[in-house]
């Protein structure tokens, strides 16, 4: 995978713009909500699986980046396809167990088959934490009215990244 190719592996239906209206008391309820998303576009076998697979990843280390953002992820014999969802929070959400955990703003959860190769699941782990260090891309997906705004803004910085764009 030389790019990421927003609209293979991001859809409309796997964007949630308002994370803020669905009471999400956790960073568990925020992985099943956007597993439930992929579930619901046809990606994963099963959500509950998947999420479970997420919980043992991020129970190695907090999938937290820095800035608001936050990527958990996991290779999971429950996705059909490599997917991702993308849920944004402009309060946040408390991503960890006490008060003083860091709240996540933009959240990307990544999806990968188990079939894929480490190397391949490694790629794509990585060209999404390079896009989001950018500061200029976490505020255009910031400032996204709609699930299409947040599509384009991908294109445009991977697009970027592989010196396609000026």
């Amino acid at each position: 995978m030389t790019g990421l190719d927003a609209t293979a592996v991001l859809g409309v239906e796997t964007i949630d713009l308002d994370l803020d209206d669905r009471q999400l008391a956790s960073k568990n309820d925020l992985f099943r909500r956007l597993a439930l998303l992929l579930e619901g576009a046809g990606r994963l076998e099963s959500a509950s699986a998947f999420v479970h697979d997420v919980q043992e990843r991020e129970s190695l280390t907090s999938t937290y980046m820095e800035n608001g953002v936050a990527v958990p992820h996991a290779r999971s014999s429950a996705v059909r396809v490599p997917s991702i969802a993308f849920g944004r929070s402009l309060e946040g959400i408390r991503y960890g167990d006490d008060e003083s955990a860091p709240l996540a703003r933009l959240v990307f959860m990544l999806a990968v088959p188990a079939t894929v190769s480490s190397a391949e699941y490694m790629s794509m782990l990585a060209m999404l934490a390079r896009l989001l260090m950018h500061a200029a891309f976490r505020e255009n997906l910031t400032q996204a009215r709609t699930a299409q705004d947040v599509l384009d803004a991908v294109e445009r910085a991977s697009a970027r990244r592989e010196g396609n764009v000026a």
